[in-house]
């Protein structure tokens, strides 16, 4: 804050600031200063001594008063920034991705959700990563991202309306299903039908593997036709083929973050 300064002009000598009668002396954070003509009395620090009229007089003869009025401003309570989101999931495939969390401690909070193809730091996105903000829910879906694309995914939490951020949290890319390996096809008849019979070994997953995809086709570059409905385990059985013809089959892992 600035100091509060008062002057009076005076055009003979004998001008002094009086309060309730008495000339103000220099004491209590209050300077009294008389620089050629102009008598000046500079408060350097407010307290409640200084709330009340300061009159500048020759003698005891007032010429004006300044009234001077201590104001307390209202307590700011201290704002604690939220603790750091906790439990960041990503789910989705493909342009859209799922992203929800768990809510830190504390009320009235927002959420400011980054992404970005380049992986930063744990706590601190690319300047330049995309951003959505004022979300109020504890789960959000950033949709037109490009199919294929590895994104990362940070989370922070804001107090409503006060702009105090908490710190980021970060969210790894969670890696699709590894390749289905070991595929094994047998031949079986049954009713004059000559069926497919294929077997495969688990993948790696970080998640929970919801379904296979298998498609077969005569040559192996197209018209692939699609088993349904997609199997569950880790078997199937392709059914009426043709005789004489070899077939070729493709089977993928599919979870809740692609295949």
């Amino acid at each position: 804050s600035q100091p509060l300064k008062l002057e009076c002009e005076r055009t003979g000598i004998g001008k002094n600031w009086f309060t309730n009668g008495t000339v103000v002396t220099p004491t209590n954070g209050e300077l009294a200063t008389t620089p050629g003509p102009i008598r000046t009395i500079t408060i350097l620090s407010f307290s409640p001594s200084h709330a009340k009229g300061y009159t500048c007089s020759v003698s005891a003869t007032p010429l004006r008063t300044y009234p001077v009025i201590l104001e307390t401003p209202p307590s700011v309570p201290e704002i604690t920034p939220p603790s750091q989101v906790q439990g960041v999931m990503l789910s989705g495939s493909g342009t859209s991705l799922t992203v929800s969390w768990t809510a830190p401690t504390g009320t009235a909070i927002l959420y400011v959700v980054r992404y970005s193809t380049d992986s930063g730091t744990e706590t601190d996105p690319p300047s330049d990563a995309m951003k959505r903000s004022g979300i109020t829910a504890t789960t959000t879906t950033l949709t037109g991202l490009q199919s294929g694309t590895t994104y990362y995914v940070w989370v922070a939490a804001e107090i409503l309306g006060a702009g105090v951020q908490g710190p980021y949290s970060m969210r790894m890319p969670i890696p699709v299903p590894s390749q289905v390996r070991n595929i094994k096809i047998n031949q079986t008849v049954s009713n004059g039908m000559i069926n497919l019979q294929v077997t495969w070994n688990q993948p790696t997953s970080d998640r929970t593997i919801q379904h296979y995809e298998i498609q077969y086709s005569k040559d192996g570059v197209s018209r692939w036709t699609s088993v349904t409905p997609n199997p569950t385990t880790r078997q199937t059985t392709i059914r009426n083929v043709d005789k004489g013809n070899v077939y070729t089959v493709r089977v993928r892992a599919v979870s809740d973050v692609g295949s």
